[in-house]
Parts: structure tokens; C-alpha cells; sequence
């Protein structure tokens, strides 16, 4: 669980999800159609950064309806929903659908643990 954060998680969610939307441009802006993962599975890098954009969305409505403290609460669930998902699609002949909630799950991972890393060195 987490304590009190010591930055606003709505703000540093809306950074995230800025700089999400802004790989998932770059991605559908000319870039090759699919790209490794980390492992070694080919992934399509543009719905993977459209999986970031709209689980950093969510995450941020969820913040932004119960609060800082609470809200990390639902964004630690949304991840656990995000990570069944992609563990769900992990056979999945659909690289996009896999690629889309794996992207979504690594994003609300990395929010987690850099709120984590931060509530740690405060």
C-alpha cells in the first residue's frame, strides 16, 4: 500500500501520458511495423504506445475521481487488470492486441515503481 506521495500522481501521470502519446506518434509516423520486445517476441510498436496512452489515461481518471492515496490504490488494481490481460493475450495470434495491453501494463508498472522509488527516497 501506499502513504501519502509526495508529488501530485495526476501530474506526473499527465507527464507520462504525454510522453506516451508522443512515442505512439512517432511510432505510427513512418516507423517499422513491429519492433522486438524484451523477449525477443516481435511487437507492434504503435499500439504498444497507444496501450501506454490509454492505460496512463485511465489511470489518471482513477486519480483524478478518488484522490492521490486512494487513486494509487485503483492504479495498483488497473495494473493487475492490465497484467491479466496481457498475460491472457500472451498466445494470442494478434501481435497488436498483445502489444497494446503489454504496453499498458508496462506503463502503469513504471508509474507504480517510480512513485514507489519516490515515496522511498522522501
Amino acid at each position: 500500500m501506499f502513504t501519502e506521495p509526495r508529488s501530485d500522481p495526476h501530474d506526473a501521470l499527465h507527464r507520462r501520458r504525454r510522453a506516451a502519446a508522443q512515442r505512439w506518434a512517432d511510432a505510427t509516423g513512418g516507423a517499422a511495423p513491429c519492433a522486438v520486445d524484451r523477449s525477443g517476441a516481435q511487437r507492434d510498436p504503435a499500439k504498444y504506445h497507444e496501450g501506454e496512452v490509454a492505460a496512463l489515461g485511465e489511470a489518471m481518471r482513477l486519480v483524478a475521481a478518488a484522490g492521490p492515496v486512494d487513486g494509487l490504490v485503483q492504479v495498483e488494481e488497473a495494473l493487475a487488470e492490465w497484467t491479466h490481460r496481457a498475460n491472457s493475450l500472451s498466445a494470442s495470434p494478434s501481435s497488436a492486441w498483445r502489444a497494446y495491453h503489454q504496453g499498458g501494463r508496462d506503463a502503469l508498472q513504471a508509474f507504480l515503481d517510480a512513485e514507489r522509488d519516490d515515496a522511498q527516497h522522501h
